[in-house]
């Protein structure tokens, strides 16, 4: 038996859907707007409440000795 180093990596990527008020209209405003936290009534960034929207992709590499 060997031991060998992986490399595993994933990616998450969920989409939840916000309101935000009619005044706010460019991207910029946007993101502004929802990094108040104060503004949001949930957590757009805890992935787990967003499950049913959420791709996941995982590679895993073996790494080379060196």
């Amino acid at each position: 038996m060997q031991t060998v180093k992986l490399k595993i990596t994933a990616t998450e990527t969920w989409y939840p859907e916000v309101e935000v008020p009619d005044h706010v209209k460019t991207n910029d405003e946007i993101l502004e707007f929802i990094q108040d936290y104060d503004n949001l009534d949930e957590d757009i960034y805890d992935s787990y409440g967003y499950t049913n929207t959420c791709d996941y992709k995982c590679e895993t590499e073996v790494m080379e000795d060196k």
